[in-house]
């Protein structure tokens, strides 16, 4: 199913730094299979580097704003919301890349059905060199909302939602690496989410674990479980869940002054079979070697 005559949906893409990161996010989504989105870049007090490669993109489809304070993840989130005007609206992070077939997978799935709200996809992990390590380990897609609390639902970057949902419910920029996660709690009552089994995204996660951002995600994480928890789970149930957290932070923690972040690093991701990390590998090779329509590229022709 393709669309052809209007624009059906807007990728929201907020940036600070890491050019050749950013550089492959954008590449990944001129590869798409569909070419009837618009995409809004938000720089968020981003290097000077950043903001010259995009506007030397040469595309309509891109609208850039540039912002020399840094706000935030939430409320560039929410900004982006409240300027698509198309059906859809679809998360990315600068760093990830988009397989090919992503957008267009997605944008069916929720086409053919109408009540969903928020999609999600299932991944592959890539390290800091952009090497493809394995399918991204995510718990099983349950809709029982007890189980946001110990899992969450989706790997944020690969969500796509309705953009009338997206502006109706937007991000509370109080939750700290958690916005995401007290969302779906906030909303899942009044709302429909799943989850593709398709790896349509790869999220980037560096090898060497980053223990001061794993800390703030926990102890947000406490907090939204005694905040929001009760809505949706008994209060022993809370207990075992918030002891689990810290359990979980006592070991990583163990495991850091150990070193032993190779160990760490294996739990994120589970092998691929050969023929599907052959074609994924192809597919990561096809879109670094994506020619972006630059300004900079006709001016070198002209010459």
């Amino acid at each position: 199913m393709y669309y052809e005559n209007d624009f059906i949906v807007t990728i929201g893409l907020p940036v600070r730094a890491d050019l050749v990161y950013f550089q492959d996010a954008i590449k990944s989504i001129y590869a798409q299979t569909i070419e009837n989105w618009l995409l809004i870049i938000i720089c968020d007090d981003a290097t000077q580097e950043i903001i010259e490669f995009v506007r030397d993109l040469n595309d309509p489809r891109t609208e850039l704003v540039v912002d020399t304070e840094n706000k935030g993840l939430p409320y560039r989130l929410n900004q982006i919301a409240s300027m698509a005007k198309t059906r859809y609206l679809a998360r990315m992070d600068a760093d990830d890349i988009m397989m090919p077939t992503r957008l267009e997978k997605q944008i069916n799935f929720m086409e053919r059905n109408l009540k969903l709200d928020v999609l999600g996809t299932s991944n592959y992990l890539i390290d800091e060199e952009s090497k493809l390590v394995g399918n991204y380990n995510e718990p099983a897609f349950d809709n029982n909302p007890t189980s946001f609390l110990k899992n969450g639902i989706f790997s944020h970057p690969s969500v796509l939602m309705r953009t009338s949902w997206a502006q109706k419910n937007l991000y509370d920029p109080s939750w700290i690496r958690t916005e995401d996660k007290e969302l779906w709690l906030r909303t899942f009552d009044e709302s429909t989410f799943h989850r593709l089994d398709e790896r349509l995204m790869c999220i980037r996660v560096p090898r060497k674990v980053d223990l001061d951002k794993f800390l703030i995600t926990a102890h947000f994480n406490r907090k939204l479980i005694w905040n929001l928890g009760t809505k949706v789970s008994s209060r022993k149930m809370l207990v075992i869940i918030v002891f689990a957290n810290f359990f979980k932070e006592i070991i990583f923690r163990f495991m850091k002054k150990l070193k032993l972040n190779s160990f760490i690093y294996k739990k994120k991701y589970s092998f691929i079979q050969e023929n599907e990390r052959i074609a994924a590998e192809r597919q990561l090779l096809e879109i670094k070697k994506f020619d972006l329509p630059l300004h900079s590229n006709n001016q070198k022709s002209g010459n």
